[in-house]
């Protein structure tokens, strides 16, 4: 029996198909999609790696920081446009235009629960809500500081914030516009060699408005500097006519305090209250807005860039009276960012699905968000609120940095090895 027994089972392995191997092209194509699931897996659920590319949240982040956004803190989004190529964000690598995706299919959007709500002073990376050539899933990415929260009333006056009535600190980091005066023409390596620690030294002299190179002789522009620019520079009229060299630098309060150090070399460091205007929400550089149709005037909105709102900033369940002025401030949300499918603002009015109504209640909650280089960063003082279905996470960390501008010695000289593995506050 056991004989028999053994002659079958000979039989039934003989009888087997051999397996046939893998090929390699077979074993590579395997690897690869393995690793394209996995990688688009964390970069959706986990997180995902982010590049300074400007210097509008110096010195809190730099260019040239690269960093982790997390997507767990908020929870992460389910995807909303599909047809993409994976591991791609607007167009295809190597290529300016060409685009990785097809909105063909937009999908109804939800976020995962997440273990944290967003918070004032997060740090937070999102999609630019003004860049509606884009689905909002694929809108560049930003980062900026969250400064007020959903339900909050934020006013900015002579550059101090005041969050519901009360003063906030600064970011230790954060940096203001500063008329420099200097006794002397600045090299690029002037901060170097003084050891002052402005990390991004050959970008902080910045050119005046008026097309002077930035490291010219500007002695003769000082009377069109304080007579045109948008800044206004309180003190700054006794240098006129001296042989003295202004320079607009963006400084923190540190860097200020290093530049004092040296009062032979730096004169004077006289602080921007920044008078730009053309604001939100009357900036159409921007906002693809009018505000004419809502009964509202742009003198009922003469906000400067360190002198602002008061604004609240809405929220889920928030019963807005609609009159003029808050058309003009929120119509354009209504409008585009709540998931209406017929809206109309005219004459002061507010027609939703062909009803006339005289109070909206809004649908999800927003964010106001600045960048910590407070008078060179394009924030929510020009474009307006960022929505809850735009944020994309919360950056926690900096594990790498290279030195753009810093041009002596390969890439390894260039990094900054103080900054690798920081925690983002």
């Amino acid at each position: 029996m056991a004989f028999f027994k053994k002659n079958q089972a000979e039989t039934e392995d003989k009888n087997k198909t051999p397996e046939k191997k893998k090929s390699v092209a077979r074993e590579w194509f395997d690897s690869i999609l393995f690793a394209v699931i996995a990688a688009s897996l964390i970069r959706w659920l986990l997180f995902e790696p982010f590049q300074i590319p400007t210097s509008s949240m110096e010195n809190s982040l730099l260019v040239g920081d690269f960093l982790f956004v997390s997507k767990i803190h908020y929870g992460a989004r389910s995807t909303k446009t599909p047809l993409q190529i994976p591991l791609t964000h607007q167009t295809i690598w190597g290529t300016d235009s060409a685009k990785s995706y097809l909105d063909w299919i937009q999908l109804p959007q939800f976020r995962l629960p997440g273990f944290s709500d967003i918070e004032r002073d997060d740090v937070i990376v999102f999609n630019y809500p003004a860049e509606e050539q884009h689905p909002s899933d694929l809108r560049t990415n930003y980062i900026k500081r969250c400064v007020a929260i959903a339900g909050d009333e934020i006013e900015i006056k002579d550059r101090a914030i005041y969050i519901n009535g009360n003063a906030v600190d600064f970011p230790q980091q954060s940096q203001h516009k500063y008329l420099v005066i200097a006794s002397q023409l600045l090299q690029k390596d002037t901060f170097y060699e003084l050891g002052i620690p402005i990390d991004n030294q050959t970008g902080a002299v910045q050119p005046t408005p008026y097309n002077y190179d930035k490291y010219n002789d500007l002695r003769g522009s000082m009377n069109a500097l304080l007579e045109n620019s948008s800044s206004t520079f309180k003190g700054a009229e006794k240098y006129k006519g001296q042989d003295v060299y202004p320079y607009i630098m963006d400084l923190s309060q540190e860097e200020v305090e290093s530049l004092k150090k040296y009062p032979k070399l730096f004169l004077d460091m006289i602080v921007s209250i920044d008078a730009q205007d053309n604001l939100f929400p009357l900036n159409r550089n921007y906002l693809n807005w009018d505000i004419s149709k809502t009964g509202a005037t742009a003198s009922d909105f003469d906000w400067k860039l360190d002198n602002f709102g008061t604004l609240k900033v809405p929220n889920e369940g928030w019963k807005m009276p609609v009159n003029p002025q808050n058309l003009a401030l929120y119509g354009k949300y209504i409008k585009d960012y709540e998931g209406n499918d017929n809206v109309e603002i005219n004459d002061g009015k507010l027609i939703l699905d062909g009803n006339e109504i005289s109070e909206y209640v809004f649908k999800q909650n927003y964010y106001f968000m600045m960048g910590d280089n407070r008078h060179s960063s394009a924030d929510s003082r020009f474009w307006g609120f960022v929505p809850e279905d735009h944020i994309v996470g919360k950056a926690t960390m900096v594990f790498m940095s290279i030195d753009p501008d810093f041009n002596k010695g390969g890439t390894f000289s260039r990094m900054r090895w103080d900054r690798a593995f920081t925690i983002i506050e």
